[in-house]
C-alpha cells in the first residue's frame, strides 16, 4: 500500500474589529484549519510521481467570516519529476502570487486576507505546468490555465463566465536571495467581457524579492493587470526581525486603480503590525494589528487579533 503523509494546522483567534463609522464587533473563531495528504512514488529511471490533495477544515460549518462553509476543497494536484523538470496538474488556489516574498514572512493577520488589499485566493485554476530544472538556482515554468472562477454543480463550468490564461515565469533561490518574475496574458468569453466593472483583464506582470539579511529579512511585490478600461498596479513591503524564539514583522500594501477615459486613480492601503512567539516548532501564539484605510471610507477598519496556532 502507498505511504500518505498527513499534516495539518488550526488556528483559533479573538478579534477585535473597528471601523470609521464607529460600529465595533468582537469575537472568537477558528481562523485556520486544513488537513492535507501527500504521497510519492518511485517509478524506476529517475522518474517520480507525487500527489497533493488538501481539505479545510473550519470547526463546525462555520468559518471566521461567518459563512456556512467550513469544510472545503483546497489544493490538489498531481506531479511527475525527472532529469528533464517537472510536470505538474491540478486544481490550485489562484492567490496573489507577491505576498510570500514582498511581506518578508512578518507575521499577521495579512493584506490579502479577504482581498482587503492584495489580491486574494478567492479563485481556482485548472492548470498544467512545466518546470524546467534549476540551473544556478534559477527555474523556469510555463503554464497553461483554465476555469479562473468557481466551478459549477458537478464540476462542470459556465463557459460564459470564466477565464483562461496562459503564464511564463522563472523562479530564482540562492544564498540569501529569494526572486520571481512571471507574466501572463488572459481570454475570456463575451459574457464574462460585458460584466467586468473594469472590461476584460487582458494581462498581468508580476515581481518580487526578498533578502535574508540574518538579522532581518527585508521583501518587496509588485503586479499589474491590464484591463481594457482600467490599470490596476499592487504593491508590498515587508521586514521581518527574529528574536530566538521572537519574530517581529510589519507589512505595508497598496492597491491602485486608474480608470484609463479620466485617468482618476483610487487608492486602497493597508499596514499590518505582527509578533509571533513560538512555543515550540509546531505551535506558536500570534498578535497582530492591521489598519486597512480605503477610497470608501466607510470601510476603513482597524482589527486586533490573537492567535493560538497547532501545526501537525
Amino acid at each position: 500500500m502507498a505511504q500518505a503523509t498527513i499534516s495539518g494546522k488550526f488556528g483559533y483567534t479573538y478579534q477585535a474589529n473597528t471601523n470609521d463609522t464607529g460600529v465595533k464587533s468582537t469575537g472568537m473563531a477558528v481562523s485556520d484549519g486544513d488537513v492535507n495528504f501527500s504521497a510519492s512514488e518511485d517509478l524506476g529511471a529517475g522518474l517520480k510521481a507525487s500527489v497533493f490533495m488538501g481539505i479545510r477544515l473550519r470547526g463546525r460549518e462555520v468559518n471566521s467570516d461567518g459563512a456556512t462553509d467550513g469544510i472545503g476543497a483546497r489544493d490538489s494536484k498531481l506531479t511527475l519529476t525527472g532529469g528533464f523538470g517537472s510536470l505538474t496538474v491540478g486544481s490550485v488556489a489562484a492567490g496573489s502570487g507577491i505576498v510570500s516574498r514582498g511581506t518578508a514572512g512578518a507575521p499577521g493577520e495579512g493584506l490579502d486576507d479577504d482581498g482587503e488589499i492584495l489580491d486574494a485566493e478567492v479563485n481556482g485554476v485548472d492548470l498544467l505546468q512545466y518546470t524546467t530544472p534549476s540551473f544556478g538556482g534559477a527555474s523556469v515554468y510555463v503554464q497553461v490555465i483554465d476555469s479562473i472562477g468557481n466551478p459549477g454543480a458537478g464540476g462542470t463550468e459556465t463557459t460564459s463566465t470564466v477565464l483562461s490564461a496562459n503564464a511564463i515565469g522563472v523562479n530564482y533561490s540562492a544564498g540569501p536571495i529569494s526572486a520571481s518574475v512571471d507574466t501572463t496574458s488572459y481570454s475570456a468569453h463575451a459574457a464574462a467581457v460585458a460584466t467586468a466593472a473594469n472590461g476584460q483583464l487582458e494581462d498581468r506582470v508580476r515581481l518580487s524579492a526578498s533578502y535574508d539579511l540574518g538579522v532581518a529579512k527585508v521583501g518587496f511585490g509588485m503586479q499589474t493587470k491590464g484591463y481594457v478600461l482600467a490599470e490596476n498596479t499592487q504593491t508590498v513591503y515587508g521586514v521581518s526581525v527574529p528574536m530566538g524564539a521572537l519574530t517581529l514583522g510589519v507589512a505595508y500594501g497598496k492597491n491602485s486603480t486608474k480608470i484609463k477615459a479620466t485617468s482618476v486613480s483610487t487608492d486602497n492601503t493597508g499596514i499590518n503590525w505582527g509578533a509571533n512567539y513560538a512555543l515550540s516548532k509546531r505551535t506558536n501564539v500570534q498578535l497582530s494589528y492591521r489598519v486597512i484605510d480605503t477610497a470608501a471610507s466607510t470601510t476603513d477598519t482597524k482589527s486586533t487579533r490573537v492567535r493560538l496556532m497547532h501545526s501537525f
